[in-house]
């Protein structure tokens, strides 16, 4: 606490850390940015507390003098200065992210610190690791333009809208469309979006997949045509049942998810579990995009769907396993898995290696 009771203002008292042959001074001090730019903190200070052992501290005010360079010249600098300065009074980081929300000057320019640090931090990278120089320069050039986009939007008329950072780089018409869920887009148009921005998609609009016309259409090939119950199980927003009742109107589509609170205004989806729906709806067709653990606990509790559907793609979803070095696809008993490569070639997914397995008896 004496060593805390030192420090200027500003500074707030994060974690201690033991540094060692895992872990040094510079990967802590890149850790430790890059978790918190979003809050705020966009300096760091470590204080020795004794061999090995430092205090970690995070400030956020003294970087808005540091950074000055970077802002002096926008609309409201001052302003954006003083509010910071009175959420500092509190050291409430809730408030930095209600402000962010209620107030798009704010987080305006929360961003361009956040993005300045970032970008100082991958150039101090591009130094030292020799071998990863390509990858870290792409990520320089995107957020460099991340960052000359919220700088010109600092300097735009308030009715202009802060973008998101899935939206970064792509045309306000497209946006646009974008922000209607009910719109599908064309597979031209969801690969718009760069990987890089796929998660912050993903986190924004609750949804792991950018569905696309392209996709549903080859999707609701492999579901048929024949009058049939199908339903999906963790559906989120609800949208790939929305899309796909569309294209098969005959059938009839259950979207349910244990929480609604993705819900899409104006898309059905029903509350209840797993295993709850397979009792109830008894379907003929189950699919679940991007299953989690407790679809493999309840898809026991399937009795008549003979046609199973499940998206993911090949980093996060666990629908593989490495068995003796190579990777298998997970079972479900009674069924066979296949990999369907025409839905590979038009699928959206977060990676380059979009995966949907079809499981048929």
């Amino acid at each position: 606490m004496k060593e805390q009771n030192k420090l200027q203002s500003g500074w707030h008292f994060i974690a201690q850390i033991e540094v060692g042959d895992f872990l040094s001074l510079e990967d802590a001090e890149e850790a430790y940015m890059q978790n918190y730019l979003e809050d705020g903190f966009t300096a760091i200070k470590f204080e020795p507390l004794g061999k090995n052992k430092y205090a970690v501290y995070l400030r956020r005010p003294g970087a808005v003098n540091y950074y000055k360079d970077e802002i002096l010249n926008l609309p409201r600098w001052k302003y954006c200065r003083d509010i910071w300065a009175q959420v500092e009074k509190t050291g409430n980081l809730k408030k930095i992210k209600y402000l962010q929300q209620k107030d798009p000057y704010f987080k305006a320019f929360c961003r361009v610190l956040a993005l300045s640090v970032k970008i100082e931090i991958l150039k101090k990278q591009l130094i030292n690791w020799q071998d990863k120089q390509e990858e870290i320069i792409n990520e320089l050039d995107f957020w460099g333009i991340a960052l000359k986009n919220y700088r010109a939007l600092l300097q735009s008329p308030a009715k202009n809208k802060i973008l998101s950072d899935w939206e970064v780089g792509l045309p306000a018409d497209l946006r646009r469309k974008f922000r209607n869920r009910k719109y599908l887009p064309s597979y031209a148009e969801a690969s718009r979006i760069p990987f890089k921005q796929r998660e912050a998609y993903q986190e924004k609009m609750f949804d792991y997949e950018i569905w696309n016309r392209e996709y549903i259409k080859a999707l609701a090939r492999v579901i048929g045509k024949k009058k049939q119950i199908v339903l999906e199980v963790g559906a989120g927003t609800g949208r790939l049942s929305y899309f796909l009742q569309k294209k098969l109107p005959q059938s009839k589509f259950y979207s349910t998810d244990v929480s609604l609170k993705n819900k899409v205004s104006g898309i059905s989806l029903i509350k209840m579990s797993m295993k709850q729906a397979l009792q109830k709806f008894k379907p003929d067709v189950l699919i679940c995009s991007w299953p989690d653990e407790f679809f493999w606990q309840e898809i026991k509790y399937n009795q008549r769907a003979n046609k199973i559907i499940l998206i993911g793609d090949s980093e996060d979803t666990p629908l593989a396993k490495d068995v003796e070095g190579e990777w298998q696809w997970l079972k479900i008993d009674g069924f066979e898995a296949k990999e369907s490569l025409k839905l590979k070639e038009v699928q959206t997914s977060r990676d380059s290696l979009g995966i949907t397995l079809i499981y048929s008896k």
